[in-house]
């Protein structure tokens, strides 16, 4: 049941990333639309809402993600980097008064609103709580850094860690995304020839490569060879805890933006008509 309770939670979250970029990409669309027609209708509001979710269903973004970004590149690039020249664009737009029109202002700041939002959430969550809880949780396996080399690889194998001695497992044994950070903290401790010991904690969370989430150990005594010790499942439970909270506050904000904006412009809008006639 609990297994269920989780599984279920998780597809909610996956629906929930999934309705914020249909609301993010519903703003890209709309400024898209505005830099070719002066004013915004409901017809055009929905034409951008259900190809927004036409573009989520078919994972548009991630597919010309792959085709553009190398393969370490996280896809969201796309989406910022759309949502950012069409909102630069509009920008320019501005600065002439014959091209500003209150429709043109108004939907451009819907999707600067949305931009800054996602921005501000994922500088909080993924690059500020993400870290930390990452290091704080990979130093909870320093316990084991202490014990003999088969004592280690069982109490891994036992428990479900990953753990490599850098004397008898080649780096290149890790998984990539663990071996990519691993590599540049290994050379470091190589060449600075430390005399005391050294470790360092951090979370690898490359959730499109096979192995790539986890919580990473790194440890060294003097005269002993590197440990590293992976944590995955516990890497997994807290991206996934970082990543869920990033949606759903991401869609609550983005909801409230687009479709409180839009609103707010159509009575705007209705109250501006009435004034005239």
């Amino acid at each position: 049941m609990g297994y269920t309770m989780y599984f279920s939670l998780g597809q909610s979250m996956q629906y929930l990333a999934e309705i914020d970029h249909v609301l993010i990409y519903t703003a890209i669309i709309l400024s898209a639309i505005l830099h070719f027609a002066r004013h915004l209708g409901w017809v055009k509001v929905i034409f951008s809402f259900l190809l927004s979710i036409v573009l989520v269903l078919v994972d548009a973004p991630y597919m010309l993600a792959e085709t553009i970004l190398p393969p370490d590149k996280n896809p969201q690039i796309i989406t910022v980097f759309l949502c950012s020249t069409f909102i630069s664009l509009a920008i320019l737009t501005f600065c002439s008064r014959r091209f500003r029109t209150f429709d043109r202002i108004f939907i451009s700041g819907i999707a600067l609103s949305i931009l800054i939002t996602g921005l501000i959430f994922h500088y909080a969550l993924v690059q500020t709580v993400l870290p930390k809880w990452s290091k704080d949780a990979a130093w909870g396996r320093s316990y084991l850094v202490s014990l003999e080399a088969e004592e280690l690889y069982s109490q891994c194998e036992s428990t479900g860690l990953g753990c490599w001695l850098l004397d008898r497992d080649s780096i290149d044994e890790l998984p990539i995304a663990i071996r990519m950070q691993v590599q540049g903290v290994h050379e470091f401790y190589i060449n600075s020839a430390l005399t005391s010991s050294f470790g360092f904690g951090f979370g690898a969370f490359n959730d499109l490569s096979e192995d790539g989430v986890a919580v990473v150990l790194y440890y060294a005594d003097p005269g002993e060879p590197p440990r590293v010790i992976s944590d995955g499942k516990t890497g997994i439970r807290i991206h996934s805890t970082i990543r869920d909270l990033f949606y759903l506050l991401s869609s609550i904000a983005h909801a409230v933006w687009l479709f409180g904006g839009l609103l707010l412009l159509s009575f705007h809008k209705q109250k501006l008509k009435r004034r005239l006639f």
